[in-house]
């Protein structure tokens, strides 16, 4: 791609995210920063310098950012309560659109706001950036090669501390213990299985120490449209330290009739085993970690491909509301005290097909 033919992108909301990332993105091949928006002059200003933008092109608003810059892709990097909002105005004003996951707070929206983007042309993906990741790229080939049969149950079990972020949790949503790491683990398992979640139950487990509104941990099950059963352990207010290098502490296993993989974090990024019936040892397949281009880098590429070569788009959202389907149903039967609820019922009762 000649500098000419650079993409223009914008970023909507610089927080903590956008700031983490935003040095890299503006140095992709093929990318060109032409303005942030974010109401918060400290990070604005903040987020300009670290990508090296003047300070004409980082605006307060969106309605002056879309007049004067005209983007050709916007990344959403708000709160999730406003992601289909700053979707709309960004599609409305005939941008593309990568909004950081989970991707709506109201499945109706979504699902809106999707059928917006079709009839305007425009592609919005959810930056689920595990699929971006190494290890669960291992994961799926071993599956899909058939080396451990038809997978059929497994488990998940996280333990991490997030004591401390209470109230910035309960200002963006219900149930976090459901909806922040399960919006990185419930599309996970979509990706790996190729399917849709059909049932799930959930319910919380009360500790006196816990200053969620919500369950800050929770227990349940999901079982996939091929019949495959994963139950799930969700934790913020484990007791363990928050080292970066070891937590969220994890455990993942899935099974099938010819073995297993299991693998463990932070990120689901540890290494990967591979069990297998009448073997003595368990045979690493992948050493784990992070290395590898950074997700963003590989988000971006992709986003490339679709705007400009009409490649798939990377986790399109028509796909990934079935993601946040089940993640709402999940919250549902944790509300209901583990009652179970079908996952495609309440998609299409939303106007999913």
């Amino acid at each position: 791609m000649s500098s000419d033919e650079r993409i223009r992108f914008g970023v909507v909301g610089c927080g903590g995210f956008t700031r983490a990332h935003l040095a890299l993105m503006a140095s992709v091949p093929g990318w060109e920063l032409a303005g942030i928006v974010e109401p918060d002059a400290v990070r604005r200003k903040e987020a300009a310098q670290l990508a090296g933008l003047e300070e004409p092109f980082a605006f307060a608003e969106e309605s002056a950012f879309y007049q004067c810059v005209r983007p050709e892709v916007v990344f959403v990097h708000t709160p999730v309560t406003v992601h289909a909002d700053n979707c709309r105005r960004a599609v409305e004003a005939g941008a593309h659109v990568c909004c950081q996951k989970p991707f709506v707070h109201d499945l109706a929206a979504g699902v809106e706001l999707a059928r917006l983007a079709r009839v305007s042309g425009r592609v919005i993906s959810v930056g689920q950036t595990m699929r971006a990741h190494a290890v669960p790229k291992t994961i799926l080939r071993t599956i899909q090669e058939g080396t451990i049969g038809d997978p059929r149950f497994g488990h998940r079990t996280v333990y991490r501390n997030r004591m401390g972020f209470a109230s910035s949790y309960r200002y963006q949503e219900a149930w976090p213990s459901i909806h922040v790491m399960g919006s990185h683990w419930m599309d996970l398992y979509r990706y790996l299985f190729g399917t849709r979640v059909s049932r799930v139950s959930f319910r919380g487990i009360a500790c006196d120490w816990d200053p969620y509104d919500d369950a800050g941990a929770v227990t349940g099950w999901i079982e996939m449209e091929t019949g495959a059963v994963m139950t799930c352990q969700e934790s913020f207010i484990s007791q363990v330290p928050d080292d970066p290098m070891r937590a969220p502490f994890e455990d993942n296993v899935i099974q099938g009739e010819k073995g297993a993989i299991h693998w463990t974090g932070p990120w689901g990024a540890g290494t990967v085993e591979l069990w297998q019936g009448g073997e003595e040892k368990a045979i690493q397949i992948d050493v784990g970690g992070l290395d590898g281009p950074p997700p963003m880098k590989v988000i971006m590429d992709a986003l490339a491909a679709s705007v400009r070569e009409s490649e798939p788009v990377f986790c399109p959202a028509e796909d990934n509301l079935w993601t946040m389907a089940a993640l709402f149903a999940a919250q549902q039967s944790a509300e209901r005290d583990g009652t179970v609820v079908d996952v495609l019922a309440l998609g299409r009762a939303s106007g999913l097909e």
